[in-house]
Parts: structure tokens; sequence; C-alpha cells
């Protein structure tokens, strides 16, 4: 398999004068591949610095006047936000340890004992639908109790365009806050082939959307038996 490649960035300086005032690059790129942060703040001028937020970012500094001159004295008017892109460490131990996948394989390996092919795909169907369902469910309601910086954005990017961009940023962001709380699941070798598991991500991506009201197709176009790794895609209605 080889290393994904990042596209390459390149920062006009020329024409990215004062970030801070303009933030174009956040509304149009919701995703957080770019980030403004504030360097420093001094009595007259304001230290800005406009970077990407990927691997090997380039930085670049800027100045810009952030006071006014009242009384003959000078007040500042920039107050810094430190704000967080990331997701909230504490949301994802919460659904890592009320969806640890050792508990649903658990269940899921006494369930099939002595049973027939036919019986052991009912049992995976019925044990992982029931896993998927709620686990995005709770993915989703905890991804909106913790909101962070990222998630701002990309509502604010939905409101924009009208709710337009519903699909596929609303989706996204809680199928990522899911798969990034749990570890890959493993079945017993003798029903992998049967790839039970597959129940649980695709009833998680049927019910994210059809819970956003979000008319979208769900399938699975590639399995670990077959093509080596699983796959699956959602196409707008």
């Amino acid at each position: 398999m080889t290393a994904p490649r990042h596209p390459t960035i390149e920062i006009d300086a020329s024409k990215c004068t004062v970030p801070f005032d303009c933030k174009k690059c956040l509304q149009a790129c919701p995703q957080a591949v770019f980030l403004v942060t504030a360097v420093k703040v001094e009595r007259v001028h304001r230290m800005q610095r406009l970077h990407r937020a990927l691997p090997g970012r380039r930085h670049y500094d800027y100045l810009s006047p952030v006071g006014s001159m009242k009384g003959g004295g000078m007040k500042e008017i920039y107050e810094a936000k430190n704000y967080s892109y990331e997701l909230n460490p504490d949301m994802l131990k919460l659904l890592r340890e009320e969806f640890d996948v050792d508990k649903v394989t658990s269940k899921f390996t006494e369930a099939i004992k002595g049973k027939s092919a036919g019986e052991i795909e009912a049992e995976g169907k019925a044990i992982f639908e029931e896993y998927g369902r709620n686990w995005i469910r709770q993915s989703q309601k905890l991804g909106e109790e913790y909101p962070d910086r990222t998630y701002e954005v990309l509502l604010e990017a939905i409101d924009k365009t009208g709710g337009y961009l519903r699909f596929a940023l609303a989706p996204q962001r809680f199928l990522e806050i899911a798969y990034l709380s749990t570890q890959e699941i493993s079945i017993l070798p003798e029903v992998a082939n049967l790839l039970p598991c597959r129940h649980a991500c695709l009833t998680a991506c049927e019910t994210l959307h059809r819970d956003l009201g979000i008319d979208a197709l769900v399938q699975m176009e590639a399995q670990i038996p077959k093509d080596g790794y699983c796959q699956f895609a959602a196409r707008r209605a």
C-alpha cells in the first residue's frame, strides 16, 4: 500500500496580509486545512500568522494595527481566542468504553456456538446491526455535546450554502468520531469470510443519514476477504 500524497498548498504572502481580518480560507475550506493564530499582541500591532494544518507546514507572519488612539492614549481592542480543532479526548474515551469491540465480538462468539452457516449469518446480522445503530447514534449525540472549532466552521459552511453542504460534511463529522473512538474488529477465523461485522458499518451509515434527514444510498464497495480492505460509500440519492 502506497502512502497517501497530500496536496501542496502555496500561500501568496503578497495577497494574504491580514488573515485574522479576512479568514476567507477558513470559510472556503472548513476541514481545518488552514489555521489562523495570534503570535503576539502589542499595544499598537497584532502579529498574525496563517499556516496550513498539514505536515511540513510553512508559516507566514504579518503585522496589522489593532488599536485606536483616544484621549491621547492607546486602547487595545483585540483579545486572542484559543480554538481547539481536535476531537475531545474525553468524548472518544466515553465511546471507546461504551462500544468496546471486544465485548460485541465476545457476544457474537457465544451466540454462534454450534450454529450452522445460515444461523451464524442471522446472528451476526442481528448483533452487529444493533451495535452499529447504537454506536453511530451515540457518536452523533456526543459529537454535538462536545463541539470544537472544526465543527463550528463546518456548520457555518452548511449555513452559508443554504444547507447544500449538509451532505456530506455533517455525516463525515460523526463517522469520523465513531471510527476514531473504536479499534479494528477481530472475528474468529472460521467465520471471518462471512464478514458479519459489515452489518455494523452498513447500519451505522444508513442510520446516520436517515437520522440527519439526508436521502443517501449506502453501499459496500470492497470487503476484506476479496479486496483486503473494507470500503463503504454514501451517495446523494
